[in-house]
């Protein structure tokens, strides 16, 4: 099945992306085997130009002065500082699927700032002279046809976005390429790069605010690429200028590590990617090249009679001393042919088995081995001649895992087919497979997609506590489903919930209270006194910093008279993934709105978004006593009835009059923010252009203005 068309279902809505193709060819070493197989090795280039153009650089600085221009304007609120500038605060690599299995890791950032000279963080030399990033790429171009995603790795906002340029590129010619900026806050941003045409704006538009796990692009290779990569750079600004870092650590980069789990700096282990059968020479390389963006016609049947099987394959060898054949056994298990044994290297293989004897129907097999052991084997449906061969469907993906196992509303959740299950072989007829993501939350879709990824993610807060998430994973070739596979899990239910009875005697100023998991008992109706409360929460339980970032008024309920202030106190020696905290604690200060008089057996629940428990409380000031309780009629609220506006006619946001409300537009409202007088860009008509305008130029973003 020749893939030209990738789909996915996000919330409900239905996208699709139409490919093209391209005949440029891939730069690579061919190789002749004695036993008759050539390998494709890629050209070592140590000195290769930038991955990102200088054009390129030049946009997205520019981008990046206007983005800075609207934050002084007051346009847009700085991203929080909470969602970066700590070790570990990569906590995933940020492209489906797995790396060092489908997922291959080629270069590094280069630390060596001599021309002419590259060291990586491991005092090795996988990349190449001045690259700024990661550059990680997926199998072939038949993937990125399906599809395989691009996530943010933190919360932050799209200051950039770059699209409409060709995304199958074998050369380094300095083309303009497809992606993103991202601001991260706390000076940190982000560009990921080379993605495919359309799926930037097909995901993100400048200005927009996103999670980490967010699928923000399609992995591809537009730019200054050979082949489709995510390129991944990170930069931090110390003093006025953006500087390119590198996140790992080792001998070569001594310091705390941006990741929380680093990877392995090279392949840990062999890996068999891929092992294909061709329905076409192989050997005629101007029309199939195993190597390079043209699509080659599989196929796992053929029928009976003296034939020539052409197969290639990708393998990644760790170590040394591998040897390889092949061999073909019949229905019955016979062996028919083999192939001499040879030294098995890196790369991407093609060879034949020539004026095989296929006498049977049915079932034959093709072997690989690998030490003399079956790594793959492929099934060869032999048919009469004219016989009708119909598609078969792909195999099952195997077994599922949660990435972590066990998810909190606060992780990106990654769900991946297991390492032990993965298939060199994933369709007995050689198809390409895609794979349909299904995630439910208490059985409603949230997330569906097709893939051609070992997993999928998504965002953090997708779900609540005590949710049942699940995952389900069927295999599609482009005619027929496969099997399909399924994993679910429980949410923990949470912080339970807790009674705090407080007994007659007064409480005094200073005194602790210990709240346990479970704290219940009788109360009569009560009536509190006017003092603050004091909440003391434990640092070793809380697992990232975000927890101190969301609305914690509408999530808390603590005794006390309405409204009346609080603190909040971190303690402990440190918050996990987060900053050392003082002795004396940090501060926060929250407005709580709390219950008067509360009733018998009222809970009192520790918020959502918070992973730590409640420690302990004490009264601040003043005192509680028990007194009898006076319960307060609850005042009918007055509603005051909302305005109605005039509509704004669509062709007043658009300012350039090129007949589209777009980021030109938005860029000249940006000019404009903060003036007075007669403006166009005033759409409320206040004298000035401000928030309000902003607010209502971005109800009509990306629509089209109605011809006269």
């Amino acid at each position: 099945m020749d893939w030209h068309v990738s789909r996915i279902r996000f919330f409900g809505v239905w996208l699709v992306v139409v490919l093209c193709t391209s005949t440029a060819p891939a730069k690579l070493r061919e190789v002749h085997a004695a036993d008759g197989s050539v390998g494709y090795l890629e050209e070592e280039d140590p000195y290769r130009p930038n991955c990102i153009s200088p054009q390129d650089l030049a946009k997205l600085e520019a981008d990046w002065a206007e983005y800075e221009k609207a934050l002084a304007k007051g346009v847009y609120t700085p991203v929080s500082a909470y969602t970066s500038g700590f070790p570990g605060m990569y906590k995933f690599w940020p492209q489906a699927g797995r790396l060092w299995q489908e997922l291959s890791l080629g270069n590094y950032t280069d630390l060596d700032p001599a021309e002419g000279s590259r060291r990586d963080w491991n005092c090795g030399t996988r990349n190449y002279d001045g690259h700024r990033g990661y550059d990680v790429s997926i199998p072939t171009f038949e993937e990125q046809a399906v599809g395989v995603p691009i996530f943010a790795i933190l919360d932050g906002r799209v200051t950039s976005r770059s699209d409409g340029n060709p995304d199958m590129n074998t050369t380094w010619e300095g083309q303009p390429g497809n992606g993103c900026y991202i601001d991260h806050g706390n000076n940190y941003r982000i560009l990921y790069w080379h993605m495919k045409n359309g799926s930037p704006t097909q995901y993100v538009y400048v200005g927009m605010n996103v999670r980490a796990g967010q699928q923000i692009g399609l992995t591809a290779s537009s730019g200054n690429s050979t082949w489709p990569h995510l390129h991944f750079e990170s930069q931090h600004r110390r003093t006025t200028s953006y500087q390119w870092f590198e996140p790992a650590t080792g001998p070569c980069n001594v310091g705390d590590s941006s990741w929380e789990n680093q990877m392995s700096h090279s392949w840990p282990e062999t890996v068999l990617r891929y092992f294909k059968v061709a329905a076409v020479d192989l050997s005629d390389t101007a029309s199939y090249n195993v190597g390079a963006p043209f699509y080659i016609p599989k196929t796992g049947t053929f029928e009976r009679g003296v034939r020539t099987v052409h197969f290639w394959f990708n393998i990644t060898i760790v170590g040394s001393g591998y040897t390889r054949r092949y061999r073909l056994l019949d229905p019955d298990g016979v062996q028919v042919t083999q192939s001499s044994s040879s030294t098995q290297s890196s790369g991407t293989w093609r060879s034949s088995f020539s004026n095989v004897n296929f006498n049977k129907t049915g079932v034959w097999r093709l072997q690989y081995l690998l030490n003399n052991a079956v790594r793959a084997e492929h099934p060869i449906r032999i048919v009469e001649p004219g016989a009708p061969a119909p598609n078969q469907p792909p195999y099952p993906a195997g077994e599922l895992e949660f990435d972590p196992p066990a998810p909190l509303p606060t992780d990106v959740v990654f769900c991946r087919i297991t390492k032990s299950s993965y298939r060199a072989i994933k369709d007995p007829d050689s198809d390409t497979v895609g794979y349909v993501y299904r995630w439910k939350v208490n059985g409603s879709v949230i997330r569906e997609g097709t893939w051609a990824a070992q997993g999928d993610a998504i965002p953090w807060g997708m779900f609540n506590y005590g949710d049942v998430l699940s995952c389900e994973v069927t295999p599609w070739d482009g005619q027929a489903y496969g099997p399909t596979s399924y994993i679910s899990t429980a949410i923990d239910p949470g912080p339970k919930p807790a009674t705090l009875t407080i007994g007659a005697a007064t409480a005094m100023r200073g005194q602790f209270f210990t709240l346990p998991a479970d704290l219940t008992g009788e109360r009569s109706e009560t009536s509190f006194g006017t003092f603050g409360v004091h909440l003391v929460f434990d640092a070793s339980r809380l697992s990232y910093q975000r927890a101190l970032t969301g609305d914690l008024t509408n999530n808390w309920l603590v005794i006390g008279q309405e409204n009346t202030p609080g603190r909040v106190e971190v303690v402990g020696s440190n918050i996990t993934g987060g900053a050392p905290v003082s002795a004396t604690g940090n501060l926060v200060n929250f407005e709580f709105t709390v219950q008067a008089n509360a009733p018998l057996g009222e809970t009192y629940l520790v918020p959502q978004n918070l992973s730590g428990g409640l420690a302990s409380f004490r009264i601040e000031s003043g005192t509680v006593s028990v007194v009898p309780g006076v319960v307060t009629p609850t005042p009918t609220p007055t509603v005051t009835p909302t305005p109605t506006r005039t509509p704004i006619p669509v062709a007043d946001f658009d300012l350039n009059g090129d007949g589209i409300v777009d980021q030109a537009d938005l860029l000249l409202l940006i000019e404009a923010y903060g003036e007075s007088g007669s403006l166009r860009a005033d759409f409320d008509g206040n004298q000035c252009v401000d928030g309000h305008d902003v607010l209502l130029f971005s109800e009509h973003w990306q629509e089209a203005v109605a011809p006269q």
